[in-house]
């Protein structure tokens, strides 16, 4: 919902048309908790497109970026029907923390530290 916002104020502003040719063709679980690769695995064949499309050139835009997996499964079911180019425009990225490397503190510990204390 928040996405189809944002095309509509898109396709508004650059002066393209607007279409919605995109349907979820299976209910998967919330995805916002898995990892990348159960992300991509998950919504690959989740996406289809209802209709041929008739532009070389798409503009696909979502709300938020996270690991690319909705893109890429949106791109792919595009350019299955007919797309020669997908280019994705997202409003935010989603920060995704990553797992302390061994042996050192995470930034939330860093910045826990009491000052004047060196590391």
């Amino acid at each position: 919902m928040k996405a189809e916002l944002l095309a509509r104020s898109v396709a508004e502003a650059l002066q393209l048309p607007l279409i919605s040719p995109l349907e979820r063709t299976a209910n998967t679980p919330f995805l916002a908790r898995m990892d990348r690769e159960a992300r991509f695995e998950t919504i690959r064949d989740a996406i289809a497109c209802r209709v041929p499309v008739g532009y070389a050139s798409v503009l696909l835009v979502d709300d938020v970026f996270t690991t690319g997996a909705t893109g890429a499964a949106c791109a792919a079911a595009l350019k299955k029907n007919g797309a020669k180019e997908v280019f994705v425009l997202t409003a935010a990225t989603a920060r995704q923390e990553k797992p302390p490397v061994s042996g050192r503190k995470n930034r939330h510990e860093l910045s826990a530290r009491k000052p004047g204390k060196k590391r």
